[in-house]
């Protein structure tokens, strides 16, 4: 398994400038190295490849909707505030 990573997507949305068709993200272990097209960043011959050409990336989202205690679960507000005050 390589510390390289590729992930080819159909659209890379970054938040600062126009979406990206056909996009490719370089990972050197946790940090991303290159962003931008297929035919603009250099992919590295040993890399893990993953084809999400069918899906987009935004990376660095973070999805923070929560509903607590709305799913039919046992109180979990509760749980979370409980198992915060035993660590």
């Amino acid at each position: 398994m390589s510390s390289v990573k590729v992930i080819y997507v159909g659209r890379l949305i970054d938040g600062k400038s126009t979406p990206i068709n056909n996009a490719v993200i370089v990972f050197e272990g946790e940090r991303i190295k290159a962003v931008g097209r297929e035919n603009e960043v250099s992919v590295p011959n040993k890399a893990d490849v993953v084809d999400a050409s069918r899906y987009t990336a935004i990376p660095g989202l973070i999805d923070a909707h929560l509903h607590l205690g709305s799913n039919g679960e046992p109180d979990l507000l509760k749980t979370l505030v409980k198992t915060h005050q035993t660590l």
